[in-house]
């Protein structure tokens, strides 16, 4: 079985960066969020799946789990495999908006909160 260090270590550099920043931007959203290999991608939690993050062939995909829940004023949330399930997809590491991302990635945290019936707010940083 795969780990999660061998999965990063067979990303070529391109898109190891951007593998990278994404995952260093989704875990800097809460300290609560938790990271495991499952389906053979690093997935993240927090009461719930919150995303994943998928490195293929001609890009990285950052996929939330609850996408067709988010209000997306940017414009950048495609579907992909599932209804539920809508990704954006990145080619450079110049592609990543981080301000747009975080703000996607604390709205997907909040309706995690919802979905399980949490009521104290979000530790951010």
């Amino acid at each position: 079985m795969k780990t999660l260090e061998q999965y990063i270590l067979e990303i070529d550099s391109k898109r190891a960066g951007i593998f990278g920043f994404l995952r260093e931007l989704v875990l800097s959203c809460s300290p609560l969020i938790t990271e495991e290999l499952t389906f053979g991608k690093p997935h993240y939690y927090y009461h719930g799946r919150l995303c994943y993050i998928n490195a293929h062939t001609t890009g990285v995909d950052l996929c939330f789990c609850n996408g067709a829940d988010i209000n997306d004023p940017f414009d950048m949330l495609q579907s992909k495999e599932h209804a539920n399930i809508m990704c954006i997809t990145f080619d450079t590491i110049k592609d990543v908006e981080y301000d747009k991302i975080q703000s996607l990635l604390l709205q997907a945290l909040l309706l995690n909160e919802l979905k399980s019936g949490r009521k104290q707010p979000v530790p951010v940083y």
